[in-house]
């Protein structure tokens, strides 16, 4: 019966359901394909910005922008999910 209690989170919207600009999208596709997000960093901003034809400063900024949409999301999400535990 203990895994029951972990349907309450059944509810919640898929991270894929959290809408970013089009910008944004492309550039944390292409980081996470990158493999940006890998321990050990396999590849640097540098070159993926030389892949998106994008200034590095650009690129780092949609990054930022994308990180912060999905973590704030993430933390919302969380938060209310443990007022129905």
């Amino acid at each position: 019966m203990g895994h029951l209690r972990d349907a309450s989170s059944w509810h919640q919207e898929s991270p894929a359901a959290i809408a970013l600009p089009d910008t944004q999208e492309i550039a944390l596709r292409a980081a996470i394909e990158a493999g940006y997000y890998d321990p050990p960093r396999e590849t640097t901003l540098d070159e993926i910005a030389a892949d998106l034809d994008v200034p590095r400063s650009t690129l780092s900024y949609r990054l930022r922008q994308a990180e912060s949409t999905l973590l704030h999301q993430y933390i919302e999400d969380t938060e209310a999910t443990r007022w129905l535990e």
